[in-house]
């Protein structure tokens, strides 16, 4: 059986950051391309964390969803970070990414 990036991470290090999680994540995607839209990542986390493979990877992640959209105060955080230090970023401002929907965008 192939252990996964996140399998991986858990048995290599004591204590995993939640934003090695994230990364870990965004590296099981389909596509390189990560919409820069806050909203749809935390839905996308949100509905991750509700399957059974990624519960407990991220148990972490505590979910407001009173709004319009599910919130995470952590998931944004890790967000911003990963942004703070170009984990990830925008290719062009100027020019808009594709927006849409992260769904189906993880391997499931």
């Amino acid at each position: 059986m192939f252990e996964t990036y996140i399998e991986q991470l858990k048995r290599l290090r004591q204590e995993v950051s939640s934003e090695d999680i994230i990364m870990a994540l965004f590296s099981q995607m389909k596509s390189d391309i990560i919409p820069k839209d806050h909203g749809s990542i935390h839905k996308a986390v949100f509905k991750l964390r509700e399957t059974s493979r990624y519960k407990s990877f991220l148990e972490d992640f505590i979910f407001d969803t009173s709004g319009i959209t599910p919130y995470s105060k952590l998931l944004e955080k890790v967000i911003n970070r990963l942004e703070t230090f170009s984990v990830f970023g925008t290719l062009n401002p100027s020019v808009p990414q594709n927006s849409g929907e992260l769904n189906g965008y993880f391997q499931q």
